[in-house]
């Protein structure tokens, strides 16, 4: 199974409406599909063919963040592939577009904060 329906007010809710829990294998896919939102200055050309009138992307419900310094985390540092500070950046709030994920360079031709979220998997390799 890969989702769970919530009950609403002790009732069941219709099939495919309402809340879900979704496994960890089923919530990477669908963040995989959403990559070219969610990463790199492209991300607000994909953004604009999404959003509806109102200018969301999605449900009051539905936020995503990458956060640099969560405890815990993979790859939790205090500063990224560039040297940048970490911590929360918000994708989506409340259903409505933020930023992607830029580095450096990008943010600074879009007049934007650097995410500090580049990866760097050693000195010898560019920031990703």
């Amino acid at each position: 199974m890969n989702r769970l329906t919530i009950a609403q007010q002790g009732k069941g809710v219709e099939r495919d409406r309402g809340e879900m829990v979704l496994s960890p294998g089923v919530g990477v896919a669908v963040l995989r599909g959403l990559m070219p939102l969610l990463v790199g200055a492209a991300g607000f050309q994909a953004a604009k063919r999404l959003r509806d009138r109102g200018g969301r992307v999605g449900s009051d419900s539905l936020s995503i963040a990458d956060h640099g310094r969560l405890e815990g985390g993979v790859l939790a540092a205090p500063v990224d592939g560039e040297g940048r500070p970490t911590g929360e950046t918000q994708l989506v709030s409340n259903g409505v577009y933020g930023q992607p994920l830029l580095t450096w360079s990008d943010a600074h031709r879009h007049h934007l904060r650097s995410s500090g979220n580049v990866r760097r998997n050693s000195w010898r390799e560019l920031p990703a």
